[in-house]
């Protein structure tokens, strides 16, 4: 069994992007913690750190028969074709699992034009990539896993999808005693100017979703789903202790859907006395009243998107707000 799995490295890869961040590539973090959590060794190889698409297929032909899962977004896609291309071509054996919103989105298509591509995950990867790594490991086909897409001959099967994970608590993309190389990720980044003042953030996740229905985001979701806030309470202390800052960017969709929610984790902050400053996305019907608690525990600024300025492009985007409630 030690032999068997030290022959199946995991790699996550992330294709180059023109543009360099110096943030870690988020969904890539979930995947490896969730394989940590169950077991396995893992890494995460993001090609922009290294100096040619060559150099990134030597480092993931480092093992035998390597699990290559690869993400992307569409911005970046072509790279992503290249660097399938030439997995394939110079690690034969290597089994290339991808995901993403555009692999995702397109699974047809990527096992049609790219004949390279093992499997195709469909939609949150962490479940379904941990079973994919289990059926090699175990020697037994990956055809019954919920959520992937994939070839049978000549045919592509697109198996069931894989029912949304209620406890989100399984999934977490940061550890205080495995944090990323600071050479390369920045715990901290400024992420909004506040007045005159630019400010240093950390980033918090605390729910995974949004219920609205606006047609132009990937975003919405028949559930959203919510940490306890037990969990984002630890998150936020530990970075706070591993940052040194007390500045909060909660990267969340819509945080404050759950007035509920948000007055558990205001109330918790306040009790706690973490005494932050946080910021945060909303849409612009958020209730006044959780307004103020918001701002008592920290809130400095909430940012909020109008799409447009007109009532009839407002309706079509089916966003259900008005102008009125924007001013």
């Amino acid at each position: 069994k030690r032999q068997e799995r030290l022959m199946h490295k995991i790699y996550l890869v992330s294709p180059y992007i023109e543009q360099k961040y110096t943030s870690q590539q988020l969904s890539l973090e979930y995947i490896k913690f969730y394989l940590m959590d169950s077991g396995y060794q893992v890494e995460i190889i993001d090609s922009n750190h290294y100096k040619n698409l060559d150099d990134v297929v030597s480092k993931l032909n480092e093992d035998e028969k390597p699990i290559i899962g690869i993400t992307a977004y569409t911005r970046e896609r072509f790279n992503a074709y290249k660097l399938i291309r030439k997995v394939r071509e110079k690690i034969p054996e290597s089994l290339i699992v991808v995901g993403g919103r555009h692999f995702s989105s397109l699974s047809e298509e990527t096992l049609r034009e790219l004949p390279m591509v093992d499997i195709v995950v469909r939609g949150e990867g962490e479940i379904t990539f941990k079973e994919i790594c289990d059926s090699i490991y175990g020697n037994s086909h990956y055809k019954d896993i919920l959520g992937i897409s994939f070839r049978s001959g000549t045919e592509i099967v697109h198996n069931a999808d894989r029912p949304l994970e209620p406890n989100i608590d399984k999934f977490r993309d940061f550890d205080k005693n495995d944090l990323p190389d600071p050479k390369k990720y920045s715990l901290v980044s400024s992420v909004f100017k506040v007045a005159t003042n630019e400010m240093v953030f950390f980033s918090v996740m605390a729910t995974r979703g949004c219920p609205s229905s606006c047609v132009f985001c990937s975003l919405k979701s028949d559930k959203v789903r919510r940490r306890s806030v037990d969990s984002v309470i630890k998150e936020i202390e530990e970075k706070i202790e591993v940052t040194g800052e007390r500045n909060v960017f909660f990267r969340d969709p819509s945080l404050t859907i759950s007035k509920k929610f948000v007055t558990e984790l205001c109330e918790r902050i306040l009790e706690k006395e973490l005494n932050i400053k946080w910021v945060c996305y909303s849409r612009v019907d958020i209730d006044i009243e959780l307004l103020k608690l918001m701002k008592k525990a920290g809130l400095i600024g909430v940012e909020v998107a109008l799409e447009s300025g007109s009532p009839r492009v407002l309706k079509a985007i089916k966003k259900r707000i008005s102008l009125g409630q924007f001013e």
